[in-house]
């Protein structure tokens, strides 16, 4: 599911939910960029998400 860009960055809380690899590189840039502040993720993206941070 997803929201216009608009609508989702005037929101105070902004929760991703992630639970499949094709999403991995969506996951990596909303994290640095601040679009998210509650991140519900699998373990296979979890660990792409920590190799990536370094």
């Amino acid at each position: 599911m997803g929201v216009p860009l608009e609508s989702f960055l005037k929101k105070k809380r902004s929760i991703g939910v992630v639970a499949h690899s094709f999403k991995n590189d969506i996951t990596l840039a909303a994290i640095p960029g601040k679009n998210i502040n509650s991140l519900v993720i699998d373990e296979f993206t979890a660990k792409k998400v920590l190799n990536a941070e370094g």
